[in-house]
């Protein structure tokens, strides 16, 4: 996807109303502004009203940002509905964070997280034949972010596919939140007007915008979602005008595929009480059976595995991480041997301790080390193992450690070995760490009888607060013993000299 564009962008024609004197330059020479500290070094878009840049911060090397500032003399309503409709949001996948505000020569800017790629017009005229999971995927982003913007009592009014940037990965942002909707509060709108994009906007919109709900935003959804499988807009809407919103029904029950068409059949209903919300809206598409999905041309194990984890990026309840499970069982099941510890992970909580043992013994396949680690803590706390299996796990683990040489997962391996009280194990698990975990490397040293080593250089009280949070970490453990000889530790280093100072006076 080389081509780029950007929300609002659908003409580069740029209005300079200002002349700017600092910060980098544009193409035609002129020179960019900074806000706070953020430098401007591409202008996106322009107008009489507004500008739009792509701004990186001088504190910092490669962090970008997208900056609108207010510069026209329309109110300013439009920019600080957008800034309070974003700041009140807190699940912001799939949505546009917030990363700085302020003004500038007496006008508001706003600066968001910088979302790459194309918008979804243009991503649909260059993917007209999308895969069944990539729609998918990209439907569950979507109708997940709006569920989480009506949860903040926001209301977008303008969903259509040149508000959707698509990145690279089809993780999609739902963005220009400017008409939108803060509770019960609307915008400076006279009776009868209407807003929105009229392609896209409900039948009920078009006659007045105070009518608009929730249900309005799911019409607008399910419009693009159609659009989308279309990979534009469909003939039924082309041939009834845009006025004519009853041509995105026809066009609905002209989906070849019938698990989208039961989908989106009533969110795209003429009346809105007829329409689920759009959390109801997201059920329905966890829904979706896997088998529907893979019955239209096949799906590969990494796709049935990202439609699993972008489910998992908006569950909320056990039904959700289900829906989430099955995905990646049947990932798992093609030979997928990505996100095995993932999958092992979910299975667990859902179906309890002894069904996950298959999926930790083939994590364990892919990464020896902390793979038969886990395998051992899952066969420790299922309660049905016995004496004999457990001693089998261990032996595994300290097998895994010997051939992977301690070069990954050393420190989690550590900790797990302390606390079964292995100390030369632990200790060789330690060793390649640094001083970050002097203090474990020498309780092993001291339970083994071995002489200690040199101690990293800090002050006393951080020698104090290190030997102390090992101490906890050992109670936590159980090994009482080992605690009472860290602290024991603490209590010395608190009554030794700083390096450069007078001994401290006990």
């Amino acid at each position: 996807m080389g081509v780029r564009s950007r929300p609002g962008t659908d003409s580069m024609a740029l209005e300079w109303g200002t002349t700017f004197h600092d910060g980098g330059t544009s193409m035609d020479g002129k020179a960019l502004p900074t806000f706070g500290n953020w430098q401007a070094v591409e202008v996106l878009v322009g107008g009489a009203q507004a500008f739009a840049y792509r701004a990186v911060d001088v504190r910092s090397v490669g962090r970008n940002v997208f900056i609108k500032w207010f510069v026209g003399d329309l109110p300013e309503e439009r920019f600080t509905r957008e800034v309070e409709a974003l700041t009140r949001i807190e699940r912001h996948i799939g949505l546009p964070q917030i990363r700085d505000q302020g003004k500038r020569d007496g006008h508001p800017w706003i600066a968001m997280e910088f979302e790459e790629g194309v918008n979804l017009a243009v991503f649909s005229s260059l993917n007209s034949e999308l895969s069944a999971s990539t729609w998918l995927r990209i439907a569950i982003y979507l109708t997940g972010a709006l569920r989480n913007a009506h949860e903040a009592g926001i209301l977008h009014r303008d969903i259509k596919p040149a508000n959707i940037m698509i990145d690279e990965a089809d993780r999609t942002t739902l963005v220009d939140f400017g008409l939108a909707v803060i509770d019960d509060r609307h915008s400076q709108t006279n009776h009868g007007d209407f807003l929105g994009t009229l392609a896209f906007i409900a039948p009920e919109g078009l006659q007045e915008a105070l009518t608009l709900t929730d249900k309005s935003d799911v019409f607008s959804l399910a419009a693009t979602l159609i659009y989308l499988a279309y990979g534009g807009m469909p003939p039924a809407v082309r041939a009834l005008g845009p006025l004519a919103n009853e041509g995105w029904g026809e066009a609905a029950n002209a989906l070849p595929d019938a698990w989208m068409r039961d989908v989106l059949w009533e969110a795209i209903a003429t009346d809105p009480t007829s329409r689920p919300t759009a959390e109801k809206l997201l059920k329905r598409i966890f829904d979706i059976p896997h088998e529907s999905v893979a019955a239209l041309g096949g799906i590969t194990a990494a796709q049935a595995r990202r439609v699993g984890s972008t489910i998992a990026d908006f569950a909320q309840d056990r039904a959700d991480w289900r829906r989430v499970r099955d995905w990646l069982l049947f990932a798992h099941e093609m030979g997928d041997p990505a996100g095995a510890d993932y999958l092992a992970r979910i299975v667990e909580s859902q179906d309890g301790v002894e069904a996950s043992l298959p999926y930790w013994r083939h994590y364990a396949t892919q990464r020896p080390v902390i793979g038969n680690l886990m395998l051992y803590r899952a066969i420790r706390e299922n309660p049905s193992t016995t004496t004999s299996e457990l001693d089998d796990a261990k032996a595994l683990l300290h097998q895994a450690g010997e051939d992977g040489g301690y070069t990954s997962g050393q420190r989690t391996l550590g900790y797990e070995f302390l606390a079964l009280g292995d100390y030369s194990n632990a200790l060789r698990a330690f060793g390649p760490l640094g001083g970050a975990d002097y203090h474990a490397a020498a309780l092993c040293r001291h339970r083994l009888g071995l002489p200690s080593t040199t101690a990293p250089t800090l002050p006393p009280m951080g020698r104090w607060m290190a030997w102390t949070s090992m101490a906890r970490v050992c109670k936590k453990m159980g090994r009482n013993n080992d605690a009472e000889w860290l602290e024991a530790q603490a209590r010395e280093q608190r009554r030794l000299p700083d390096e450069g100072r007078a001994p401290v006076r006990t």
